[in-house]
């Protein structure tokens, strides 16, 4: 039976059931449904509907004599149907619109920042990663002075991602050999993929350059670097500590090991997979989740775009109690901002070129 199928009535008990178990992390008994509903029904009438949600599937009886807690299928219905939209206060407002104002110029950094952010605004642990961006094409390279001996190398990308570094030089660089190094590297590297530059490219500059071909070599090393952080993506885990916030989590051992599967990079990744090719806001629910790790937990992912290319995902994750309405419109209304931030520096790049 679908959950449209249902009577009102039912829809409303499981709906409020929900509700107070998000509330208290406590099961529901019929008494407590029966003062918060106002159904105007007595509470044997309520334990009777309780019983045969439960047979249906849309709850679970943890004890004998306990009340109801949903299950990970009551939890679907609810996101998909039954709850309330979430208005997002002013407070909330204004911390993520101070934060997307303050348009951060880098990448990395926007990405580090933001999962802070939606894990402070929620309550639950973030995951922030940059995806795979096979084809990233090298926009320049600039070279930048410091001293005689000194340059700070910046690289940008095509997706406005910067990558940068102190440099050491062997023989003293004025400014303006600096700049004409700088330009003859964006020509010669301009709109090429970053795991795609040629021994006859390097062979050309190594030529142009002369006894300033040591230039070449720090270039190289930030460009392979960039090209593995694209291929293999770093996931930010954020907000660790707010799990022993919730009463799930108060096992110190059952913490621990969770904690322990997070610390690894690659776990981290497969967490965020159901996310993968979607758009919009995907979320997993206790046992729909594909990994084992995650199926006592909830998990809400969403794509960020640039220049209408997907380039990395955020998460919030959390315990099925997680407050979803709630979290819902936090999530939605921060990743919107995020997408248009973003798609404000990309066009502001392409304005300026």
């Amino acid at each position: 039976m679908e959950i449209m199928d249902l009577s009102e009535r039912k829809r409303k008990i499981l709906s409020a059931i929900i509700e107070n178990y998000i509330d208290t992390a406590e099961p529901v008994g019929s008494k407590a449904i029966a003062q918060t509903t106002g159904l105007g029904v007595s509470s044997a009438t309520i334990r009777n509907e309780m019983a045969e949600l439960e047979e249906m599937g849309w709850l679970e009886q943890p004890h004998t004599s306990a009340g109801r807690i949903p299950s990970s299928r009551g939890y679907r219905a609810y996101v998909d149907y039954l709850m309330q939209r979430y208005r997002v206060n002013e407070s909330e407002m204004a911390r993520t619109n101070a934060f997307l104002q303050s348009r951060i110029a880098e990448l990395e950094r926007i990405i580090t920042e933001a999962g802070k952010l939606i894990s402070e605004l929620s309550g639950y642990p973030s995951l922030s990663m940059t995806s795979r961006l096979r084809g990233t094409l090298i926009e320049r390279i600039e070279l930048m002075p410091v001293d005689s001996y000194q340059f700070v190398l910046i690289l940008v990308m095509s997706d406005g991602t910067v990558k940068n570094r102190l440099c050491r030089a062997r023989l003293p660089l004025p400014s303006d050999l600096l700049r004409e190094i700088s330009d003859l590297l964006t020509r010669n590297l301009h709109a090429t993929a970053l795991s795609e530059v040629s021994v006859h490219q390097i062979a050309l500059l190594q030529h142009a350059l002369g006894e300033y071909d040591f230039v070449l070599q720090p270039v190289l090393q930030v460009i392979r670097e960039a090209a593995m952080s694209a291929e293999n993506p770093e996931v930010i885990l954020g907000g660790e500590g707010r799990l022993l916030e919730q009463p799930e989590f108060h096992d110190l051992d059952k913490t621990r090991e969770f904690l322990d599967f997070l610390q690894d990079n690659e776990s981290r990744r497969q967490g965020l997979s159901p996310a993968e090719g979607h758009e919009g806001i995907t979320i997993t629910i206790g046992q729909e989740h594909p990994l084992q790790e995650l199926r006592d937990s909830s998990v809400i992912m969403g794509n960020y775009m640039l220049g209408g290319r997907p380039i990395g995902m955020i998460a919030i994750f959390g315990p099925t109690r997680m407050n979803y309405r709630r979290v819902l419109g936090q999530f939605e209304y921060f990743t919107n901002g995020l997408n248009k931030l973003l798609q404000e520096l990309f066009e502001s790049q392409d304005s300026s070129e």
